[in-house]
């Protein structure tokens, strides 16, 4: 909804300015009048605010689990009924939830300034819970080790029904997904295994080699990463020509991190893969990707369809 200002803010406003020129002449004027649509401008009152509903999906892929998700919903969705939007996909981190990315990154605030400004299109942006019923540290794959399908639940089942409940732009070319951390690494191994699906991909602070703890919790064998592991993934499947990767990491980020991340740009220029990666200031934490998002935002709204 429209943030309004109460009436009587602005007759006092008017009262003040009134009372400082009789005594003090225009320029005092000119301050107050600064001042105050500076104090306008930083709380955003005059920016249309997108809506945030709270789904429960109750999943067959991951066994009837009752799955929280949360949709974002730009400002004009119920204002223009014909209109179709793309969908961005957003992966929480671990630890982390669907809510992660809308108080902890502020998200919902910066899509809507960032839309309200015509700087980034219309989105529908979807947040699900990702933490798995046996291994909570879902890292988004399909486990062998556990009955545990969260990549397909997330490129099959969530997309479906995102499809399906709300007007939606259904083909890759506007369907986006990303996220941080061991989001990012879900962000680059979910695209890339379904290259047919997401068009765009976002990784910030992500990586493509799993830890070996979290791979002996999820494969019966640990060669069982190969099908997804982003570099292969990238070196077995020729990708479509329409495929556009954004990372970033924080140069003071985990060193093995940002090794993956330098091996992922030189990996994807080689395939001729339009890509953009940015080695930022900060670490790993919502300081950088709160920061980062922006830029992500600025390169899906360079390359999606709407």
């Amino acid at each position: 909804m429209l943030k309004k200002i109460g009436l009587s803010t602005i007759v006092l406003f008017v009262i003040i300015c009134t009372i400082c020129i009789l005594i003090y002449g225009t320029k005092i004027f000119t301050f107050f009048q600064q001042q105050y649509f500076q104090f306008i401008n930083q709380n955003n009152f005059f920016i249309n605010k997108g809506q945030v509903q709270e789904l429960v999906l109750v999943s067959t892929v991951l066994k009837d689990d009752n799955r929280q998700v949360n949709v974002y919903l730009p400002f004009e969705y119920d204002l223009n009924l014909d209109k179709r939007y793309p969908v961005v996909y957003f992966l929480h981190g671990f630890p982390g939830n669907e809510s992660d990315w809308l108080i902890n990154g502020n998200l919902q605030n910066t899509l809507d300034e960032m839309i309200f400004k015509k700087e980034i299109p219309p989105m529908i942006f979807v947040f699900p819970n990702a933490n798995g019923l046996f291994v909570e540290d879902s890292q988004y794959v399909d486990a062998t080790k556990v009955d545990q399908n969260m990549g397909s639940f997330i490129s099959k089942e969530l997309v479906g029904y995102i499809d399906s409940k709300y007007r939606t732009l259904a083909n890759r070319s506007s369907r986006i997904i990303g996220g941080s951390s061991s989001g990012g690494f879900g962000s680059l191994s979910i695209g890339l295994k379904n290259n047919d699906v997401f068009g765009i991909i976002i990784s910030h602070s992500g990586y493509t080699n799993m830890d070996k703890l979290n791979a002996d919790d999820l494969y019966q064998n640990l060669s069982d990463f190969s099908n997804d592991d982003p570099i292969n993934l990238i070196n077995k499947n020729p990708l479509n020509s329409e495929t556009y990767v954004y990372f970033d990491i924080g140069s003071y980020d985990n060193a093995s991190f940002i090794q993956d991340n330098n091996n992922l740009r030189d990996l994807l220029n080689k395939k001729g893969v339009t890509n953009t990666f940015k080695l930022t200031s900060g670490s790993h934490g919502w300081e950088v990707w709160r920061v980062n998002v922006k830029k992500s935002l600025k390169f899906i709204g360079n390359h999606v369809i709407y």
